[in-house]
């Protein structure tokens, strides 16, 4: 028979603002739409690590947000075995990534949980320089100022008017300084491509 589509939860930090999980449910929809158009068997789920769940249904068009150890529990009770990827949606390694998602993992022995690398991830032992992530993403960044209206990269150091054009990159924030320093490469990254 065919393999089963890989079990993928796109997770973020979650919030408690519906929009934050309709954003989430978006991408997830369109990676694994992305996936399959490339012949990668996915089954992507927008998986919020907390808060989430307590967004009433009526305000997530009638369709009530599971979090993470919630979800892994259920998928475990569904399919035990099965293997699981947690793909975070996130900068750095933050305690989501550290603390919050592999508490989560070991609390479901019967599933194999593998937890992929953020989106940037600046250490050296987990992944080689050429990948850390910061590139890919100020290429998106790039991309989504030009997407605006700011024209070709080239010419997002001038606006319209021929005066300069600031961009101001801000995240979530983190009191974890290994966070900042993924944000700061991302930000140095696309200062270079501006």
């Amino acid at each position: 028979g065919q393999a089963r589509p890989l079990r993928v939860a796109l997770v973020d930090n979650g919030s408690l603002k519906p929009e934050a999980t309709l954003s989430l449910r978006r991408l997830a929809a369109a990676l694994e739409k992305e996936a399959n158009t490339q012949g990668v068997s996915l089954c992507v789920e927008a998986v919020p690590a907390r808060f989430a769940d307590r967004i009433p249904a009526t305000e997530l068009e009638g369709c009530a947000t599971e979090i993470l150890p919630g979800w892994l529990k259920r998928i475990a009770a569904d399919e035990p075995g099965r293997k699981v990827v947690c793909l975070p949606l996130l900068i750095g390694p933050s305690h989501t990534v550290t603390k919050t998602m592999p508490a989560a993992g070991r609390a479901v022995p019967d599933l194999d949980v593998e937890i992929a690398p953020p989106l940037v991830c600046l250490c050296p032992a987990m992944m080689p320089r050429s990948d850390f992530g910061t590139a890919e993403v100020a290429g998106m960044l790039v991309d989504r100022l030009a997407a605006l209206g700011e024209g070709a990269p080239q010419q997002c150091a001038e606006g319209a008017n021929g005066r300069p054009v600031s961009v101001l990159l801000c995240d979530h924030g983190s009191p974890t300084a290994i966070v900042a320093s993924a944000r700061e490469a991302v930000r140095v990254d696309l200062q270079h491509r501006l």
